[in-house]
């Protein structure tokens, strides 16, 4: 299973996406499904619904798994308070995810979901924001991971659209670019700034398990040291970890486990 939003993608773009996804059910938990400003129209119910039939994807409204009005009311005051918007946001409210996963999640039932999801290619949740940790769709791939075994693949992010435009992804093209080399590994007297830069790179490039590799690297090499530089580096890899390790990734959460541990021990 992989999640998507509907902000920074124009019609096309978000259909290449779940194509290059080999996306066969489309699975919307929007309360409302529409998105205001017309570069969005697209992703409003019937005409999202009739390009997904034109494309052979299934679709399937799951209202029951929407956060209620006044959710949402609780997480718009919070962006208020942090001064960031919808399109903004980077994460959920913490008193928001706690209710609603107490609220809507705890009392729905997401077999039918497991039950339908295709036997080849994946099934995508989808709703609005485009950083799945700043959605609930988020808490509801955790919980099909946890309770139902689900797998979660990563997807890698897309562009953010600018303020008058939206950003897609150019068309692939015949003569495939050769790829980007990849960024050198630390040396180990590497300081823990370069360290997490290099992390940092590998997750821009979509390798979560490389950066899980660097950072593993980059502990064993603070390991012992107590210092308020070693410290932040390694508050800042819990930070780095969050949505990753929301999404139930073995990886992120075995690493945030080891960083928690060396946070105690220094």
């Amino acid at each position: 299973m992989v999640t998507i939003g509907v902000y920074g993608f124009d019609g096309e773009s978000f259909l290449q996406r779940l194509r290059h996804a080999d996306v066969r059910l489309l699975l919307d938990v929007r309360q409302r499904r529409g998105v205001r400003g017309p570069e969005y129209a697209w992703a409003n119910s019937l005409r999202l619904q009739a390009a997904l039939a034109r494309a052979r994807i299934a679709y399937e409204h799951h209202r029951e798994l929407a956060p209620t009005t006044e959710l949402r009311r609780l997480q718009y005051a919070e962006d208020d308070r942090q001064g960031v918007g919808k399109r903004s946001r980077r994460e959920l409210a913490a008193e928001y995810a706690r209710r609603y996963t107490i609220e809507i999640l705890a009392r729905a039932d997401l077999t039918p979901i497991v039950s339908a999801l295709p036997g080849s290619g994946t099934a995508a949740l989808l709703c609005v924001e485009r950083d799945p940790e700043a959605c609930h769709r988020s808490l509801i791939a955790q919980r099909l991971t946890e309770q139902h075994r689900v797998t979660q693949r990563c997807t890698p992010a897309r562009p953010r659209s600018t303020k008058h435009s939206v950003t897609t992804e150019p068309p692939p093209s015949s003569t495939p670019s050769p790829p980007r080399p990849a960024p050198p590994d630390p040396t180990p007297g590497s300081s823990p700034s370069t360290w997490s830069a290099a992390a940092e790179m590998h997750l821009k490039r979509g390798g979560i398990e490389q950066a899980c590799a660097i950072w593993n690297q980059a502990l064993d090499h603070m390991d012992g040291v107590r210092s308020v530089r070693t410290r932040k580096a390694v508050a800042r890899i819990r930070g780095d970890l969050a949505r990753f390790r929301a999404r139930g990734l073995r990886c992120a959460a075995e690493l945030d486990e080891r960083a928690r541990d060396l946070l105690i021990s220094t």
